[in-house]
């Protein structure tokens, strides 16, 4: 184990312990160079040395806490190391890297983590990135941010002045520490695949002329860079907790490392150095890597110019974001007008521009346009978040009127041309939000490729009558949908509201005009078979149906044409056919079941009708009758009687409407039965039929003795037979014993009916009455007594 580099980017090792023994092997170039890079104190180094059997420093939790242990970068080999299990086909070089992210390096730790991570992607045949899985959805603890920088200068790497891509791969081995057993793998590499593709995305469009050139052909071959995994071989490992799952750990650690050595890790090292001379390549690298200073990028100038254009592209954005964020919160009040925005706009633009420019010129011209494109992309990304507040703001303006939704008048409402209104109203605002694009864009020759990059998703051309001179709105269809959606909403609101004001209409017509056909008049004729009930109501029905539809055509027509739901009359027609023959049927079927619970009373009246008159409807004298013809009259009486049951027993209410087209269907679609509950039925008309039978046996009593039978309630027989005849008459004929009982009662009733306080109170009242009337008796008796005594002395 040797340091190669210092904490200070000072190239300080020999490579003489390390690369003496690789001197020995005969063939120059097999060996494979791996290294690791990561976060400080996630375990990269207990990695490596479980990995190879190397003797890495690693972290002392114990005496020196978390804190930094690699300094710079340490190089170690598998050379000697005598477990044959770990020992590769070919001598490895592994890697040390300082950890990313120190709290020690302090604020300019990113130039010495730009620097390693290079260096180790310029040198590497496999590179481990280890990250803790709670870092995994983070940009810089899991150095993801670092990985995109790496990714963006390789994808230059990859150019030759002669058109050659290099073909062999570099492997980015992804270690996720600390999995569960609930982090399946799929998960993880379906984690890493989506953040990588992410990056390969944005680095794509970063390099928009690079990639109109990725096909390109050498020796007959072709060659094509359309994904990630034509420049690296992507390998995602999950690896459990030592502490926690021990055993998962080595299994996870055994096949990473078999892994290695059998699938990943080629046979001779790609960089195609001798290992007699990696020593110098490896010096010459970082050489060429520390004297860009603050470019921190590979000594070819494409790379050179890539990585500075982007750092001065970040300096810039960051300090554009930050002042059009200063002016969110006047644009969201709605402070600064069309105009002010325009100049704002391009002055913002102008400057950053004119900055970039300053410092991008002096570097390679494709790339600096290609960054310069993506800075102008940012700043009018920015511009676009400050028009939604301002649509925002002008959105809940428009909406105002919402709120007085109730007074529209909705027999004149058009949902359709109400939405296109309000809809015209905000398009026209945003038509007068423009910026005009600075001249440098023209200049440097990126006007196209902005407006590639940025139209439609961002700007949208407007038309200028001054040549030469291009301006453009924002496109914030986001904001445009939201308020159509709210629009929307309102507008169905008045809509529903109405809806449910011509239901109620309709509904009150159809009970009122349904009413007669289930009232009493209807049900107790006695001369109405269920048959002709059935027959009279169907043609009652439909001459209704006729008269509503006829009613309410106009009506329905307006109410859904607005919903663009039905498109010509004949429709129009059947639907409201539809609708007011459903509603009809329901409403029926309901107001008859409600009938139906009084139908033993109609059975009752319509007994009477026949068995108690006449056929001149004169009441029948049953004095003298015959006793066969009361019970002839008793048995027409109670068939006639009861066939008002079979009217709720074979309802036919499904054939009042069977001209109509698709009723059927609908009924059936909207699983509405029109079957009666009639498991009241037979109990009410065994009440009726028993009603029935007192009344028979009256009449048979009057025709057998003459009079009416007198009715004596039941406890006036209980008293009889608890105090005998003649302790009730002695009784009832004591004035103060009989109110001395009622007393009794009353007051025991009140009592337990909550009702004694009141009693008690309408006692005092009756008491202190009584005590008036008695004293002025008293009084008078008590004058008379004493006159009458005056006038006997």
């Amino acid at each position: 184990m040797e340091q190669i580099i210092d904490c200070n980017s000072n190239f300080i090792g020999s490579f003489s312990n390390i690369c003496e023994e690789f001197k020995k092997n005969s063939n120059v170039f097999n060996y494979n160079v791996v290294s690791i890079l990561g976060s400080q104190s996630t375990g990269k180094s207990t990695l490596l040395n479980l990995l190879f059997g190397t003797n890495f420093q690693v972290l002392d939790k114990i005496n020196s806490g978390y804190c930094q242990t690699t300094k710079g970068l340490w190089i170690s080999s598998n050379y000697k190391v005598i477990d044959n299990s770990i020992n590769s086909k070919s001598p490895l070089l592994i890697w040390d890297v300082e950890g990313t992210d120190s709290l020690e390096r302090g604020e300019d730790r990113l130039t010495f983590e730009h620097r390693a991570a290079l260096y180790s992607l310029a040198i590497s045949d496999c590179l481990i990135l280890n990250i803790p899985l709670m870092n995994l959805t983070t940009f810089s603890s899991s150095n993801f941010g670092l990985l995109k920088v790496i990714i963006n200068a390789w994808f230059n790497l990859k150019f030759e002045d002669n058109g050659r891509i290099e073909r062999t791969k570099t492997t980015l081995l992804f270690t996720i520490r600390d999995v569960s057993y609930s982090d399946k793998q799929e998960m993880l590499e379906n984690k890493i695949n989506q953040i990588i593709s992410l990056l390969w995305d944005n680095i794509l469009k970063e390099n928009r002329n690079h990639k109109l050139n990725l096909n390109t052909q050498h020796e007959n071959n072709t060659y094509n860079l359309n994904s990630i995994g034509d420049i690296f071989d992507i390998r995602v490992y999950g690896i459990p907790s030592y502490p926690i799952d021990n055993k998962g750990f080595e299994i996870a650690i055994g096949k990473i490392r078999n892994d290695l050595f059998n699938e990943i890790l080629p046979s001779k090292y790609s960089r195609g150095i001798p290992n007699d001379g990696f020593a110098y390549y490896c010096e010459s690298i970082w050489k060429v890597i520390v004297e860009c200073e603050e470019l921190n990028i590979p000594s070819q100038m494409q790379l050179l110019s890539q990585y500075r254009c982007e750092n001065v592209k970040c300096d810039i954005a960051k300090h554009c974001e930050e002042e059009i964020q200063s002016y969110s919160n006047i644009m969201e009040k709605g402070k600064i007008s069309s105009r002010e925005f325009a100049t704002l706009t391009f002055r913002i633009l102008h400057s950053n521009l004119e900055k970039y420019f300053e410092v991008a010129a002096r570097y390679y011209l494709q790339t600096a346009q290609e960054i310069g494109v993506c800075l102008t992309q940012i700043i009018f990304y920015e511009f676009q978040k400050l028009i939604e507040k301002r649509a925002a703001k002008e959105r809940y303006l428009l909406n105002s009127d919402g709120d007085n939704i109730d007074s529209l008048e909705e027999s004149k409402f058009s949902m359709t041309s109400w939405i296109q209104e309000k809809m015209k109203r905000f398009d026209l605002f945003l038509l007068e939000w423009t910026t005009e694009f600075s001249p440098l864009i023209n200049q440097f020759k990126i006007t196209n490729m902005v407006i590639d990059c940025c139209v439609p998703d961002i700007i949208l051309i407007k038309e200028s009558s001054e040549e030469n001179k291009i301006l453009v709105n924002y496109n914030i269809s986001s904001q445009r949908d939201l308020y159509n959606e709210t629009l929307e909403l309102y507008a169905h609101k008045i809509h529903q509201k109405a809806i449910q004001e011509f239901f109620e209409i309709l509904l009150k017509d159809i009970i009122k005009g349904i009413t007669p056909l289930v009232s009493e008049y209807i049900m107790t004729n006695s001369n109405m078979t269920p048959s002709q009930y059935w027959d009279k109501t169907k043609v009652s029905m439909n001459d209704l149906h006729n008269i509503l539809v006829l009613k309410f055509q106009s009506k329905w027509g307006e109410l859904f044409t607005n919903l663009n739901e039905y498109t010509n009359q004949a429709d129009k027609y059947l639907k409201i056919n539809q609708e007011v023959a459903l509603q009809l049927l329901i409403q029926f079927k309901v107001l008859l079941e409600q009938q139906s619970k009084f139908f033993h009373l109609y059975a009752i009246q319509r007994f009477k009708k026949v068995f108690e008159l006449d056929k001149d409807g004169i009441p029948r004298q049953w004095i003298g009758e015959n006793s066969e013809k009361i019970k002839q009259y008793y048995i027409e009486s109670k068939l006639n009687a009861i066939l008002i049951f079979d009217i709720i027993k074979k309802p036919e209410i499904d054939k009042f409407f069977n001209s109509i087209e698709n009723l059927d269907t609908r009924i059936a679609d909207e699983n509405i039965s029109f079957d009666l509950d009639t498991s009241e039925i037979p109990e009410l008309e065994a009440r009726a039929i028993e009603e029935m039978a007192n009344i028979c046996a009256k009449a048979q009593l009057l025709q057998s003795t003459g009079s009416q039978p007198q009715y004596i309630p039941w406890w006036i027989y209980l008293l009889l037979i608890i105090l005998g005849f003649d302790e009730f008459t002695y009784i009832i004929s004591s004035p103060i014993l009989l109110t001395f009982i009622l007393l009794f009662f009353t007051t025991t009733y009140a009592y337990f009916t909550g009702n004694f306080f009141i009693f008690l109170q309408i006692g005092h009242k009756l008491i202190a009455s009584t005590s008036k009337i008695l004293h002025g008796a008293t009084g008078v008796i008590s004058s008379a007594l004493n006159s009458n005594d005056i006038n006997g002395r």
